[in-house]
Parts: C-alpha cells; sequence; structure tokens
C-alpha cells in the first residue's frame, strides 16, 4: 500500500490496467492534473470530492481501501478524519490520544511498523 495520497490513487488506477490518458478520458479528468495529484504535486480535493471518486472507481465504502485512501488525503491536507471528527463522543477524547502520541516518537514509529505488518 503507498504512504501518500497520490501513489494510492496511482495504484488504483494500475490496478484497473489503465494509462493515464485511458484512465482519464474513461472518468473526465485532466490528464495533467491527474498526474499532479498522482505525484502529489497539489493537494487532494475535498474530502466529498474523493469519496465521490472512490465510488466512482469501484472501491467499496467502509472498506480497508476506502479508509486507507481517504485517511492518506486527510493527512495531506492536515485534517482529521470526518467520520472521527463526528463521533461526538470521541472527539473530546482525542487530545488525550495526541498527547500519548507525543510522548515517544520511536515508539510510536515502532507501533506503526507493527500495524503495517499485521
Amino acid at each position: 500500500m503507498s504512504d501518500t495520497f497520490g501513489g494510492a490513487l496511482r495504484q488504483l488506477r494500475l490496478s484497473q490496467g489503465k494509462t493515464l490518458r485511458q484512465f482519464c478520458k474513461e472518468h473526465g479528468f485532466n490528464p495533467g492534473n491527474w498526474s499532479r495529484y498522482e505525484r502529489d504535486r497539489i493537494p487532494p480535493p475535498a474530502e466529498g470530492v474523493v469519496w465521490t471518486w472512490l465510488i466512482r472507481f469501484g472501491v467499496e465504502e467502509d472498506s480497508e481501501g476506502w479508509y486507507h485512501i481517504t485517511d492518506l488525503a486527510n493527512v495531506a491536507r492536515s485534517q482529521m478524519p470526518y467520520d472521527l471528527m463526528s463521533d461526538a463522543e470521541l472527539v473530546p477524547k482525542l487530545p488525550v490520544l495526541f498527547g500519548a502520541l507525543r510522548l515517544d516518537r520511536d515508539k510510536l514509529v515502532d507501533l506503526a511498523e507493527i500495524i503495517r505488518s499485521a
């Protein structure tokens, strides 16, 4: 799995066996702009646009792929995921999580690697 939004878009396109131009023609995108997204040269569009794209490309809503790509887009935009921010019970607990994440960067990196390999 890619670790950037653009890389994830590129993998999604390639998984469909499409060249950049084929893909853009099929979906009505400008190849120059799409290329910029794939190379992370421009920030991801608004979350609703990303959701529309994923539906259009056949990514199942609430699947691992869905969350992976939307989370990468949110990270690239320095935003929290909408589904988390709309959870009234979770939001007040987020500062505790953020504080824990800041305690030991090396342990956080190790934890991320363990999660990725699982």
